[in-house]
C-alpha cells in the first residue's frame, strides 16, 4: 500500500487513492481523510471521532468497519 500521508505544519498532503475509490463511502473517504489529519497523539476513540465529525457514534462505527475491509486496521480497546 503506498504511503497515504505526509505532514507539514498545517498542511497535509495525502495520497488521493483511497478518494478515487468505488468501493468506499463518501463518510468513510471523509472519515479517513480526518484521521490522516489529527496529530499523531491523538487518543482515537468512536466517542472522539463523533464529536469532531458531528457524526453519531453508529456512522462512526460503520465507517471504521468499512475501512478495515480496504486497509489493515488495528483497533485495541483501551485498558
Amino acid at each position: 500500500m503506498p504511503k497515504l500521508l505526509t505532514k507539514r505544519n498545517r498542511f497535509v498532503s495525502m495520497n488521493n487513492e483511497f478518494l478515487t475509490r468505488k468501493d468506499l463511502s463518501l463518510k468513510a473517504k471523509g472519515l479517513l481523510a480526518c484521521m490522516l489529519c489529527l496529530p499523531p497523539d491523538w487518543r482515537f476513540s468512536i466517542e472522539g471521532l463523533a464529536y469532531i465529525n458531528k457524526e453519531s457514534e453508529s456512522a462512526i462505527s460503520s465507517s471504521l468497519r468499512e475501512l478495515e475491509q480496504f486497509a489493515p486496521m488495528s483497533r485495541k480497546r483501551p485498558n
